[in-house]
């Protein structure tokens, strides 16, 4: 009886999971599954509806597996484990511990070169001729949905929130107050990090899946929430993302040539500001500041100095945009924070800093430590700040019972992005802060869905959602074979010289070739799902099922 109950258990933890990777490649064989639509990724992690996770389940291999036994029952046999052991733990749990079979393949612990193989795609978007407009998938016979959704942003977030709706049959309405789509990717990030062309063909794109677009018009003082709703909008999903860089709170802070890095970028692609003069200095350590400092570096900029808090190798940016930075000529000084602004005349003329020593408490949370006795001085024509970007709602949701946190951002249910207005939805930096645009992008395809679902009573919202608790496995602490690792090496593109690179606003990357798209993209179907186990060995902790 124990030995069908631990069965019991294995099955109910076991068949959602799936911790380990494709196994090695056989002979050539077909494989025909009738799904109901097209799956969108292949990626176990971000598998959410039936089609997906019925591929995935054909796709990657789970510790176990179902099989018929010769009585006609159904019962776990082994698959990438090749055996285990259960052990009963003082506190009512089991723990299940897995051994692992030696030809599981693992991935080698090189990233997949994303960027490069989102920009071999984005270049096929460019072309009429290759450009990919996917085929609607209504989940119904009769055509598609009249339910009027209104997007307000039309950024990262808005923009993949109105895709997958309009994927699914929907036509919904993007609302943006500026002229021009595209938030931070057209008004926030530089052409050498992302062409305005390849934006714009994306936005394409959606216009002709039939996505509406309503630019200067803003939600709130245009027209309200409200009044949307007596039009017959049935669903909404608030993406505006940190369109404020907040202010530089020390003394000088407000001189003339002290900006928000944000506002010196949203200047520099609307073609507003081309020429900086005498020396720029830049405050912040993240993936902006690194952007505004190259930025600066091709408006003349005399010198660029860019001063973070953090320690050289813990700033918020990574190594790849460091020695994008130094390559450009930016020098960076890590462990320092602002305190003064100097002013001559009105205008910023240098700016003091003091050492930091600790940035976060031993709880890690933000509680920097200075050594007053330890101070230095870097003398600018121009301070460009990207510390402490901000919402600004204006009176976009006055009068509804959206919440808010104490930064700003919006309060959200963490899987299906629902506010406290039921019909308001919300998502993309608005809600986590400042983040990349990738997340941006996964926020508005988990929101699309929780719009769909909404619009149509008596639909769960929270079956078969991804609730984001993904962790990768740590390839260095894997005690299996390095020749079952998938050791195909990372693909690289041909890049324009360094010296060529500065003067240019121009995203001189290469592209990569089919050949070499089709070796990349392989890296990442056949490394492996990762999951929770940290070695060859996977443990399981599930509750203990009473023994009767």
């Amino acid at each position: 009886m124990k030995r069908r109950i631990r069965y019991m258990a294995l099955l109910l933890v076991l068949c959602m999971l799936a911790l380990t990777g494709c196994a090695q490649p056989r002979d050539t064989m077909t494989l025909r599954v009738c799904l109901d639509a097209a799956p969108a990724t292949l990626d176990p992690a971000m598998a959410s509806s039936d089609a997906e996770r019925t591929v995935v389940a054909h796709l990657f291999e789970n510790l176990m597996k179902l099989s018929r036994g010769e009585d006609g029952g159904i019962q776990p046999v082994y698959a990438a484990a090749k055996s285990y052991t259960v052990e009963d733990n003082l506190d009512g749990t089991e723990t299940y511990t897995f051994t692992l079979r030696q030809n599981v393949r693992w991935s080698d612990g090189q990233a997949v070169a994303i960027d490069e193989v989102k920009r071999f795609i984005a270049q096929q978007d460019l072309d009429a001729a290759t450009r990919f407009v996917p085929e609607k998938v209504i989940p119904k016979v009769d055509g598609e949905f009249d339910q009027q959704i209104a997007i307000i942003g039309g950024g990262p977030a808005g923009l993949s929130c109105a895709y997958y709706l309009a994927e699914k049959g929907y036509r919904p309405t993007v609302f943006e107050k500026e002229q021009r789509l595209g938030g931070m990717l057209e008004n926030g990030l530089p052409s050498f990090r992302l062409e305005k062309d390849v934006v714009q063909a994306e936005i394409g794109v959606l216009r002709e899946m039939g996505v509406q677009f309503r630019c200067g018009v803003e939600v709130g003082k245009d027209v309200t929430i409200a009044q949307l709703r007596q039009e017959g909008f049935r669903g909404f999903y608030v993406a505006v993302g940190l369109q404020s860089g907040g202010k530089l709170d020390i003394p000088g802070g407000d001189a003339q040539g002290v900006m928000a890095g944000i506002d010196f970028m949203r200047q520099v692609n609307g073609g507003q500001c081309s020429k900086l003069a005498g020396p720029v200095v830049v405050i912040g350590g993240g993936n902006i500041a690194a952007d505004v400092a190259r930025t600066a570096v091709r408006c003349g900029a005399e010198s660029v100095d860019l001063y973070c808090l953090e320690s050289y190798d813990d700033m918020p940016m990574g190594p790849e945009d460091r020695g994008e930075c130094e390559r450009d000529g930016v020098t960076i000084h890590a462990g320092w924070g602002q305190t003064e602004v100097t002013v001559r005349d009105g205008h910023a003329a240098g700016i003091r800093f003091r050492k930091c020593l600790r940035v976060k408490d031993d709880q890690g949370r933000f509680a920097p430590v200075f050594d007053d006795n330890d101070a230095c001085e870097a003398a600018c024509a121009t301070v460009l700040y990207c510390i402490g970007q901000k919402v600004d709602w204006r009176q976009l949701l006055t009068g509804t019972a959206v919440t808010f946190n104490p930064n700003g951002t919006a309060q959200v249910d963490p899987v299906t992005y629902q506010t406290a207005e039921p019909d308001i939805f919300a998502g993309g930096d608005a809600v986590t802060g400042q983040k990349f645009a990738i997340d941006a992008i996964a926020a508005g395809k988990e929101a699309a869905v929780s719009i769909h679902r909404f619009v149509h009573p008596g639909q769960s919202q929270l079956i078969g959602r991804d609730h984001r608790d993904y962790k990768s496995l740590d390839p260095a602490t894997v005690a299996v074979p390095i020749e079952s690792f998938d050791n195909t090496p990372r693909q690289h593109a041909h890049d324009g010289s360094a010296e060529e690179a500065k003067k240019t606003f121009h995203d001189l990357r290469g592209v990569f070739t089919e050949e070499q798209m089709k070796i990349e993209t392989s890296r990442c179907l056949g490394c492996g799902a990762a999951g929770n186990a940290p070695a060859a060995v996977a443990k399981l902790v599930t509750k203990k099922i009473a023994r009767k």
